[in-house]
């Protein structure tokens, strides 16, 4: 199998290859054009729009920024129908009022190969991440139900909000990135919101009684925000 390590290398910059990757922003495959990796949904329209590109599966992408820079790369190498099948629009139409779209998708066996490794380097990164604070002894937070301070590894905090106020989030060692996971949840408080319902209350007290008596105190599994502060949802692709 041909090893996907140099198609991974990133393209120089001023700032050199680690400002690439550090960058917030992810650039058009094929023009300066640029935006917010929480925007991507506005690039991926752009290079639709603007270059009739369509990438298939996107959300199954891994590491979207890396995915980009790789194929904008390989697109300034080669013609981009030595990569792409052409997706003809109004085919029957006059020939100027024809289109052609091109789409990347992972029948192409240099795509699902990219796929595969970025989605395994991520893995391999949120191991490293969850093994971390698995044996950390730095944590330090506050529990959001009594405001009793805890000091140490996360399981005592996470393990005290099941026993002391049956908020259940899963075992510790299921939990990663359990900082940013504690800080969503806390804001969403802080905004007299239910976390179950998550229905907005006129205070505080409104909210506490609400979370008791209808047994909310617990998170809405169909919420796609928490997914990511769980480590199974990493195993498989999307």
């Amino acid at each position: 199998t041909e090893c996907i390590l140099e198609p991974l290398s990133l393209p120089e910059s001023p700032g050199g290859v680690a400002a690439v990757e550090s960058s917030p922003h992810v650039p058009c495959i094929f023009c300066e054009e640029c935006c917010l990796l929480a925007e991507q949904n506005q690039l991926l329209k752009h290079m639709i729009i603007e270059h009739k590109l369509v990438i298939a599966d996107v959300k199954l992408v891994a590491d979207f920024r890396r995915y980009v820079l790789y194929w904008k790369k390989r697109f300034a190498e080669q013609p981009i129908t030595d990569f792409c099948s052409v997706i003809r629009t109004n085919s029957e139409a006059p020939l100027e009022e024809q289109d052609n779209y091109f789409l990347l998708c992972d029948a192409l066996p240099e795509d699902r190969l990219l796929r595969e490794q970025l989605q395994q380097k991520r893995l391999r990164e949120i191991l490293e991440q969850q093994q971390q604070e698995r044996y950390d002894t730095s944590f330090h937070s506050m529990c959001m139900f009594c405001d009793q301070e805890f000091t140490g590894n996360r399981s005592v905090l996470l393990n005290h909000m099941a026993r002391e106020h049956a908020f259940n989030i899963g075992l510790p060692d299921n939990i990663v990135n359990c900082y940013e996971f504690l800080a969503v949840l806390q804001e969403k408080l802080d905004n007299l919101q239910c976390l179950y319902c998550e229905k907005v209350f006129r205070d505080k007290n409104t909210l506490k009684d609400h979370m008791r008596k209808k047994q909310h105190r617990r998170i809405n599994a169909k919420n796609k925000e928490y997914d990511k502060f769980y480590i199974i949802n990493y195993l498989v692709s999307g």
